[in-house]
């Protein structure tokens, strides 16, 4: 597996989102990227995809929805959730 740690999960998420924006976008680890329209579902799906590339592994399961993915926090819980899981299974 790829060493990394949640703050390069957190730049490639700024990074990807800030590569779609005319406009460096500020945000926060709470803010809310979709509803507040600051990414699309395409530019989520992207983000899923970059993120699993990263850590090797797939975030999406039954026990995460849409909301989870809705700040950044969300989605770094997501990913520390995974890794939790992935690492007490082997």
């Amino acid at each position: 597996m790829n060493q990394f740690n949640l703050d390069d999960i957190y730049n490639f998420i700024c990074k990807k989102i800030n590569e779609e924006e005319e406009n460096i976008v500020e945000i926060d680890k709470n803010t809310e990227l979709v509803e507040s329209r600051i990414i699309s579902s395409l530019l989520l799906i992207q983000i899923i995809t970059g993120i699993e590339d990263i850590i090797e592994t797939s975030i999406i399961t039954d026990d995460v929805s849409l909301e989870d993915f809705s700040t950044i926090n969300g989605i770094l819980n997501i990913v520390n959730n995974t890794l939790g899981r992935n690492s007490c299974e082997e």
